[in-house]
């Protein structure tokens, strides 16, 4: 799992981050909205409940967790493998 981030814009003069994700490195990339990562991760039912379980709905999945070096949402997909 890959994510990458990019810099949007919003109305009125608002900027936000824009992340994206891919499988592998070889696979498409795909905005991190829930639909795309629930459609792309199907099969992955841990890592899909451990997301459900884990992160509520005003969080941010893209999450940094400095002491492991890791975004939240890789950590989730590594425990599930």
């Amino acid at each position: 799992m890959h994510i990458g981030g990019g810099y949007g814009h919003g109305t009125h003069q608002t900027h936000y981050n824009v992340y994206y994700f891919s499988k592998t490195l070889d696979s498409p990339i795909y905005e991190l909205k829930w639909e795309n990562v629930r459609k792309q991760f199907a099969n992955k039912t841990c890592f899909l409940e451990k997301l459900k379980k884990e992160l509520k709905w005003n969080e941010d999945c893209t999450a940094y967790d400095r002491r492991n070096r890791s975004y939240k949402f890789i950590e989730f997909y590594d425990a599930c493998k």
